[in-house]
């Protein structure tokens, strides 16, 4: 499941939102391992798994075991239903990426982004290009699986709700800006 750069949509060659961050240099992957780019792979697949009742958190191997509890205590503890996972988002040919969940959570509708690290700002900002990609209406979250086996489940940071406009219009910005400055081109949006 290891993403490239680009989505290839027929003749097409679309950019990630993870690669436009990290291009506009919003995102300092220098600090990520090897080790815990694996680990967040694998716990995104497990938890799919976990979701059609394939596996359970004692299934696993122990080093990833206290994150799929942290999932299942999640799923316990709020009522919570699937709607998507792991789904490809292309916004009029311009960006793409992979949405983690669409969920309804405790009879709200959220499109989650699912995290085994810490959370940082640009998270906010990924979790909006994907929710003005597939629906901007909706409410974004970020859920922070831990290998304790805990989790957080984030609507907000630094006070700023993840699902109102902040997050949309520094996508928005940091979106034209890539294109004048890497592709030469003026972005209407």
């Amino acid at each position: 499941m290891k993403e490239t750069n680009y989505i290839i949509s027929g003749d097409l060659v679309i950019p990630r939102v993870t690669h436009i961050l990290n291009a506009m240099g919003i995102v300092d992957t220098s600090w990520y391992t090897e080790e815990s780019a694996n680990r967040g792979t694998d716990i995104h697949l497990l938890t799919m798994f976990i979701d059609d009742d394939l596996i359970n958190s004692n299934e696993v191997d122990e080093g990833l075991r206290g994150y799929l509890k942290a999932y299942e205590k999640f799923k316990k503890e709020n009522k919570t239903k699937v709607i998507e996972s792991e789904t490809e988002v292309i916004y009029r040919n311009i960006y793409g990426g992979h949405i983690d969940r669409v969920m309804e959570i405790n009879g709200n509708k959220y499109i989650i982004d699912i995290k085994t690290g810490q959370f940082v700002n640009w998270h906010g900002i990924q979790l909006a290009a994907y929710g003005l990609a597939y629906d901007p209406e909706l409410n974004r979250a970020i859920l922070q699986l831990r290998a304790n086996g805990r989790y957080t489940f984030k609507t907000s940071y630094k006070g700023e709700s993840l699902s109102n406009d902040f997050w949309i219009d520094s996508w928005v910005n940091i979106l034209k800006r890539y294109y004048k400055e890497t592709e030469n081109k003026e972005l209407k949006l």
